[in-house]
């Protein structure tokens, strides 16, 4: 999701009950809200937050940690 037009799109389609997968690619998913990079507009922020926190039912964070042998290893 990079652009808000899709962000609203996934969301809505979430509000009418259908199960929706988005991938999100970021360096830190825990500071990264699609709202606040998006949208330059605090209002529009404020309902895709709404519209958000509405329809989110779980978040998969996959990261990379470091391992004495490999170098690095997947880590969810």
């Amino acid at each position: 999701m990079r652009d808000l037009e899709s962000i609203h799109f996934a969301l809505t389609i979430a509000e009418t009950v259908h199960l929706v997968f988005a991938t999100l690619a970021t360096n830190d998913s825990r500071r990264r809200c699609p709202a606040s990079s998006t949208s330059s507009q605090p209002e529009q922020q404020a309902q895709v937050r709404t519209q958000l926190s509405a329809a989110l039912t779980a978040i998969v964070y996959h990261g990379f940690c470091p391992e004495s042998v490999a170098g690095l290893v997947g880590a969810l």
